[in-house]
């Protein structure tokens, strides 16, 4: 299993995190400003690295290992602890550069691929890979499609909901990240479906705390196993109402 194998890399194409100016001012070397976003060529270069050279390197690192906890649908159970591995799949298809500060690269046509050692989940997530100058540097965000090839009962989680959409995000620095269902207009009803730290963050399941079941999911939201949550689980932060799902290890 490879671990994470870029970020001296990407650190070293920032320079420093720290802007001056407000919106306007300097990254180390690296000017930044509010300018408006622009589309960049896959091939061309940025302040903070080409696009496809970027991403090639991340998909390359893969896979990464972690743990992973996911909570049943159902009221009556308790979450599940499991190991999960995710690689990065897909090809380069956009890039858009930010040059205001934190300066960021997105690159889209990235598909992240979840899997865990119960089969809960074996899900392939297309998304936007997110390149910034401050921290976490480097993240996934993506919406999964209702069906899921795990065997994981997420319609009993989407039915809660009239619109449901169903969320992805996980950082790279330090793999960490959840996966969570909310009403598509209202992003701050969502609950937790999962959430996972890397296993090099430290721990021995990586994942701590507790999580609330049955609870109230937020406005707009419905109420069942999976935990109550209007954000997902990061290193030592909490999964949102009804409990922290942060990494304890």
């Amino acid at each position: 299993m490879r671990t994470w194998g870029i970020t001296l890399i990407f650190l070293s194409t920032c320079g420093a995190i720290a802007c001056t100016g407000g919106q306007s001012g300097t990254e180390g070397d690296i000017p930044c400003s509010g300018g408006l976003p622009q589309s960049v060529g896959l091939d061309e270069d940025t302040p903070l690295g080409n696009p496809r050279a970027l991403f090639d390197s991340f998909a390359s690192s893969a896979p990464w290992a972690a743990s992973l906890r996911w909570y049943p649908p159902d009221a009556g159970s308790s979450y599940v602890d499991t190991a999960a591995t995710l690689s990065l799949g897909g090809a380069p298809t956009t890039a858009m550069y930010h040059s205001h500060c934190p300066q960021s690269l997105n690159i889209d046509g990235g598909i992240l691929h979840l899997q865990t050692a119960d089969g809960a989940f074996d899900e392939s997530i297309p998304g936007t890979l997110l390149f910034s100058s401050w921290a976490p540097y480097a993240t996934f965000d993506g919406n999964a499609a209702p069906d899921f090839a795990g065997s994981y009962d997420i319609a009993a989680v989407t039915r809660q909901f009239h619109a449901p959409q169903i969320e992805i995000h996980t950082t790279f620095f330090r793999i960490s990240g959840f996966l969570t269902v909310g009403e598509a207009s209202n992003p701050k009803s969502s609950v937790t479906v999962a959430s996972w730290v890397g296993t090099e963050n430290g721990g021995s399941s990586g994942i701590g705390g507790s999580s609330s079941f049955g609870g109230d999911s937020g406005s707009g939201g419905g109420s069942g196993g999976a935990a109550a949550s209007s954000g997902g689980a990061g290193n030592g932060g909490s999964a949102g109402n009804g409990g922290s799902a942060g990494s304890g290890g």
